[in-house]
């Protein structure tokens, strides 16, 4: 598994729908506090029953964002719908009890903006939040307290909203850009691996991570053995299936967190971190176990060799590359299909172990 190249994620959609789920339900809270409070005045029945209508409304909104089966975009939608119509509703109860444009009305006109300009096309936002505020616009007239000034701060909030979600959707977008582009020059496109400056980095990071406990930091330089017979016999098509497929076994094998790097050709680098040298071993062994149990064309069979050090065996980076390089020369020179590691370690080859 590779590590994450760096940059922030988008929100994934569970939590988009965890996002909308807090926001309905804490618009049951407000609508059930406004109805306990409407209905302990005899006055305001007509309201109290308004307020009754809109916890079922912000009732109904959290049951549809937890199901799963109605896409995000619809819910987005959906959403968007369900707060323009309860501001319809608002609207139209000022005009029928010229009640007060209260401050709640305006900041709900505010809220419809910044869900409508996050989540639809530009133009469909445009028209909804036009269009919302003509209604309250209109409503002043019906009402006893129109709040006029509110109401033109309202006018001079809606398009600072309009340019901050618009801007804010820019930036993002931006932003992801940059994270794909940044994994993209941190990948080998052929087997998705870290290419080798982007592991050669993060190893030096965690050679700095592991500095204190250097014997808890692996590396294995691995070969695929006889490759240019391969390419050879089978055709350089079938050499690139055969290295991507070698690539995905080796992911496959290591643990999340683990670096898997196309360290050039035919060659890769392995790297693992907190595991004793046993451990260690152990790991590897296990990867090429996997290697040669690869079922690619009939008659292809590959194995690796492999050149183990730890960084308690080396100065520096530098030299604990030479050293699993000049492991793996050694794992070659032995007869290939083998792990070579510290002299008094285990050398393992094909399915059985030496010492």
């Amino acid at each position: 598994m590779q590590r994450e190249t760096g940059g922030e994620p988008s929100l994934s959609e569970r939590q988009q729908r965890d996002f909308m789920s807090v926001l309905a339900a804490l618009a049951v809270l407000m609508q059930l506090a406004t109805s306990v409070h409407l209905h302990s005045q005899p006055d305001q029945l007509t309201r109290a029953m308004q307020a009754d209508l809109g916890v079922a409304f912000a009732l109904g909104l959290l049951v549809l964002t937890r199901v799963r089966a109605i896409r995000l975009g619809t819910l987005q939608k959906v959403v968007v719908g369900a707060v323009a119509l309860w501001l319809v509703l608002n609207v139209v109860s000022v005009i029928r009890t010229a009640r007060p444009i209260t401050s709640g009305l305006l900041i709900h006109m505010v809220l419809l903006a910044l869900f409508a300009y996050t989540w639809l096309p530009a133009r469909v936002a445009a028209m909804i939040v036009t269009a919302g505020y003509l209604l309250l616009v209109a409503a002043t007239s019906f009402s006893r307290q129109p709040d006029l000034p509110g109401l033109v701060l309202t006018g001079l909030v809606l398009p600072l909203t309009w340019y901050l979600t618009v801007h804010g959707r820019i930036v993002s977008g931006e932003r992801a850009r940059s994270v794909q582009l940044a994994a993209l020059a941190a990948t080998d496109p052929l087997t998705g691996c870290l290419n080798r400056r982007a592991g050669h980095s993060q190893l030096l990071a965690l050679a700095a991570q592991w500095a204190g406990h250097p014997e808890r930091l692996s590396v294995a330089l691995c070969d695929i053995d006889h490759f240019k017979r391969v390419n050879d016999t089978w055709g350089h098509e079938q050499g690139d299936e055969a290295l991507a497929r070698v690539a995905q076994t080796l992911r496959a094998q290591v643990r999340a967190g683990d670096l898997v790097v196309r360290w050039g050709g035919e060659e890769f680098l392995l790297v693992l971190a907190d595991l004793s040298p046993h451990e260690a071993r152990a790991v590897l062994d296990r990867t090429l176990r996997g290697v040669r149990a690869l079922q690619l064309t009939p008659g292809l069979g590959l194995t690796l060799s492999a050149g183990h050090a730890t960084l308690a065996e080396a100065p520096d980076i530098t030299a604990l590359l030479r050293l699993a390089d000049q492991r793996l020369f050694a794992a070659k020179r032995a007869g290939r299909d083998r792990l070579c590691s510290a002299p008094e370690a285990t050398e393992t080859v094909g399915t059985e172990t030496r010492f």
